[in-house]
């Protein structure tokens, strides 16, 4: 009745920088997140809470390091958790 060989969906990883968030000093927090929309080139608050929380799938090396530039400034290393869908 059913197909026995159903194929999986191919797994994808999340990158999320809410750990280097969680670093960045509580007082230049509103500096650090107007930044950080500048590097993400995003302008909405909720999509940046929403990638912050969900994290970035697949995310291209140009756009890891940037992210990775920005919180060396704020001597934040590290940043990255992986997740695995």
């Amino acid at each position: 009745m059913y197909n026995k060989n159903a194929t999986l969906s191919i797994p994808t990883k999340r990158y999320s920088f809410k750990r280097g968030w969680l670093q960045v000093p509580s007082g230049q927090t509103k500096k650090a997140r107007e930044e950080l929309m500048q590097v993400l080139q995003i302008t909405s608050r909720f999509y940046f809470s929403t990638i912050l929380n969900r994290g970035i799938r697949n995310i291209g090396l140009d756009l890891k390091e940037e992210i990775d530039n920005f919180f060396n400034q704020y001597g934040i290393t590290q940043v990255w958790d992986v997740y695995k869908n």
